[in-house]
């Protein structure tokens, strides 16, 4: 059973949610009840709960704010919130702070079982996860094992060990289950490995997750030898007896696409697979591995994420000839003018020519090079320091090097050169900063005055109302409207910190509201509890003399 704690200030809908559904038959158990979110936090520890049902508005601390702290104290804890329509937009903002999904309140119950079923199929596939991670991390510490995937990658990386005296009495040692001479290699290859893993402890850790993934899906597909080659690739020996079956591999590369997809499901990332071609003799393991390799390598042109045999690219080899660039002046001019969208229909350009005319990678990744130097040129015709864009120390060439795919060049140099105007426009808007300060500063000098206008605050500067809303909006990403929203309720939040004796009237009034209903209304939207309640919460932690 998945253990289930429930988080909402209301009794009654406490009750709703625990007796709406059938818990136990869809495989969870409610093992804890909160009313805040303080009570929820301090239970998360003795009640580890491996899924929360919050509500967004509870005292305290609100459902938004909870579901941010356990995501970064508890990251296995999958989190529901419950929200109503007029808090749809936080909700939705729910999801940055690892939130797996929404409710809106009144719950519908199908969309609840539902939500609950993506849940558990989220924490049953992460713990599988991490139980392989656990079990692959006790099969790396045996020293048998270390020393049987030696001889291994002895035999890919030299055709001459194959032959061999000790040869089958290795074979036996080890029991590797190689019964023919008819081999065949394939090689797995995550994509992104050194990106998405720094360490090279992690990087061997998940290509052990691959390693045993990949020997579990290939154990019925004849006799095979699995191991962890070079560079924390996974490599496959297949053999046959049958001398015309490893020929034809279709067995194998429907069972290549199972791992393809397994490991996207229960790993969360991607894999390329390379196949060789078969051999009659055990020194074709040699031969067979390079080709797989080389098959690998061809994901530049192909993307990852994908099965490549070596027999379909040997035909479309690369060509040695040199491509030539000579469009500069106008990717220039299109950088002077902000014209985007045509520099990428020229880069897009570039690179559907060097494809169409299988131009090596080398002189690709050399040519990605040419056109970043356009875009460094341009910085610094503009006083622009490229590592404030890029924010690494990396090197442009290191950066396009380590680009996997020809895709990924592509996208990379857009990016790049959307950085760099991008860059070049923000600092070059002092002038709009300096408006939405003035009116900022009004706001903040007036936000007493009851009936305060947006046409107010555009006049204090001189300016069109529409166009200083725009420009707010645009700059701090909040209207004008919730500024002095938020401004009001900050300095009533003060007001009570202050003197606990005030009226709720009375601060409604001082910060410029004429309707105290409302003023708790909004108080409770955007603090999580009513200004009484709080008023009561501080009034509770005074110390009495």
């Amino acid at each position: 059973m998945i253990p289930v704690m429930i988080v909402d200030d209301e009794y009654l809908l406490r009750s709703l949610v625990r007796h709406s559904l059938d818990w136990e038959g869809l495989g969870f158990e409610i093992v804890a009840e909160a009313e805040d979110g303080e009570q929820a936090l301090k239970m998360v520890q003795e009640s580890q709960p491996q899924l929360m049902v919050v509500d967004i508005n509870i005292p305290f601390i609100n459902g938004l704010e909870l579901s941010q702290i356990i995501h970064n104290q508890y990251p296995h804890i999958k989190i529901i919130i419950l929200t109503g329509y007029e808090d749809f937009e936080y909700a939705k903002e729910a999801i940055k702070a690892g939130v797996l999904n929404y409710i809106l309140k009144p719950i519908d119950e199908e969309e609840f079982r539902q939500a609950l079923i993506n849940a558990k199929n989220v924490i049953q596939n992460e713990s599988a996860q991490r139980r392989y991670i656990s079990r692959l991390q006790e099969e790396a510490e045996n020293g048998y094992a270390i020393a049987k995937r030696q001889f291994l990658n002895m035999l890919i990386s030299s055709p001459e060990e194959a032959g061999k005296e000790y040869f089958s009495e290795k074979i036996k040692k080890f029991k590797i289950n190689i019964t023919s001479q008819n081999v065949l290699v394939i090689v797995c290859e995550i994509d992104h490995l050194h990106e998405k893993w720094m360490d090279e402890s992690d990087q061997q850790l998940w290509s052990y997750a691959l390693y045993n993934i990949t020997e579990e899906l290939l154990a019925e597909y004849g006799h095979n030898v699995v191991f962890q080659g070079p560079q924390n690739r996974i490599v496959v020996i297949l053999n046959e007896k049958d001398e015309d079956s490893v020929g034809n591999i279709k067995s194998y590369y429907d069972c290549c696409n199972k791992v393809l997809n397994m490991v996207k499901k229960y790993l969360d990332f991607t894999i390329t697979i390379g196949i060789g071609t078969g051999y009659q003799k055990y020194t074709g393991i040699y031969f067979s591995y390079k080709e797989a390799i080389k098959a690998l390598e061809y994901k530049f042109f192909k993307g990852n994420d994908r099965i490549i045999e070596y027999r379909m690219i040997t035909q479309k080899n690369s060509t040695n000839d040199i491509f030539i660039f000579e469009d500069k002046d106008k990717i220039l001019i299109d950088l002077r003018t902000g014209n985007c969208q045509d520099i990428y229909i020229q880069i897009d350009e570039v690179f559907n020519q060097m494809m169409h005319k299988k131009i090596q990678k080398h002189y690709i990744q050399m040519t990605a090079m040419e056109l970043a130097s356009i875009a460094v040129e341009f910085a610094i015709e503009n006083n622009l320091h490229i590592t404030n864009i890029l924010k690494t120390e990396k090197d442009i060439f290191d950066i396009i090097k380590n680009r996997e795919t020809i895709k990924e060049i592509i996208e990379w140099l857009k990016d790049f050169y959307q950085q760099i105007l991008d860059y070049l426009h923000k600092n070059k808007k002092s002038s709009t900063l300096i408006m939405v300060e003035k009116a900022k500063k009004y706001i903040e000098s007036n936000y007493s005055q009851p009936y305060i206008t947006l046409e107010e605050i555009a006049e204090s500067i001189f300016v069109n109302a529409t166009y200083i809303s725009n420009i707010f909006k645009r700059e701090l990403g909040y209207s004008i409207i919730e500024y002095l929203t938020q401004y009001r309720l900050k300095k009533a939040k003060e007001m009570m910190d202050a003197d606990k004796t005030m009226q709720i009237i009375e601060i409604a009034n001082s910060v410029g509201y004429t309707d105290p209903y409302y003023f708790s209304k909004c108080f409770k939207k955007y603090y999580g509890l009513s200004p009484s309640k709080y008023m009561k919460k501080k009034l509770g932690t005074q110390k009495i003399v």
